[in-house]
């Protein structure tokens, strides 16, 4: 037996008599809230809705491709990824279909200790886009 999510609204003027109480609805003023309503109470058009609500919840929920990954670098121009990295001040860029790395505008982006190194990455317009990356200068030293 399928339930709906809590708080469906649905109204009992389309015919069908139910006993709202015992369904478990609860009334505030002249609308009816039903907690986990059986589908098949439902009147047809309510009940489409309802599957329609909830098929909107679940394609909401879940992220898509175009806002769950990082920039591309590849995608954008020089200038574009230079604004971006100035705008923001640090972005993690996509420079390849498996390669990654963050980078700044200026080493107050870094954390304490590293200091800020030319890197070339590749753009759509050319193949040796100037930003800066974090790096610590000395590795093996652990402060």
């Amino acid at each position: 037996m399928r339930m709906c999510p809590p708080q469906i609204r649905a109204l009992p003027d389309e015919g069908h008599r139910l006993d709202m109480k015992q369904v478990g609805a609860i009334s505030f003023g002249d609308v009816w809230f039903f907690q986990e309503l059986p589908m098949y109470l439902l009147p047809r058009t309510q009940m489409i809705a309802a599957l329609a609500a909830c098929g909107a919840v679940l394609v909401t929920a879940l992220p898509s491709a175009a806002q769950s990954g990082r920039p591309n670098s590849t995608a954008m121009s020089c200038g574009q990824v230079q604004s971006m990295i100035n705008q923001r001040g640090a972005v993690v860029l996509s420079t390849g279909r498996y390669t990654f790395d963050r980078y700044v505008a200026n080493r107050s982006y870094c954390q304490h200790g590293e200091v800020t190194r030319r890197d070339y990455i590749p753009t759509r317009d050319n193949a040796k886009c100037y930003v800066l990356r974090c790096i610590n200068p000395q590795p093996w030293r652990y402060d």
